[in-house]
């Protein structure tokens, strides 16, 4: 809970202060670890950072989920390439579809 509470306190500063996609994708691997991928709408990249674990990536996987968390509006995960694990969630407001924010970790 602590972890969550830091996580949305820090998210919410980096928006309110202007912060874009790179921004975001930093605050999250500091406080979650992994591979952050930040996508558009169209699923280009955005921006992407890491704490030094990245994992080789799965298209097949990534897209799977992709559809997955914009159809349901919920986080979608799945294990991935060997003692890696993905988690993909949709960012929308309302019923517009943004992009989709993308974690990647091991074990």
């Amino acid at each position: 809970m602590e972890r969550a509470a830091a996580a949305h306190e820090a998210l919410t500063h980096v928006v309110l202060t202007g912060g874009g996609p790179s921004d975001i994708a930093q605050i999250l691997v500091e406080q979650l670890r992994g591979t952050v991928a930040v996508l558009d709408r169209d699923d280009k990249i955005l921006a992407i950072r890491s704490a030094g674990q990245r994992v080789e990536e799965e298209p097949d996987l990534a897209r799977r989920l992709h559809a997955e968390a914009r159809s349901t509006g919920r986080c979608a995960s799945a294990a991935g390439a060997p003692d890696a694990f993905r988690s993909v969630v949709a960012i929308r407001a309302g019923g517009t579809h943004f992009g989709v924010l993308s974690l990647t970790r091991h074990g």
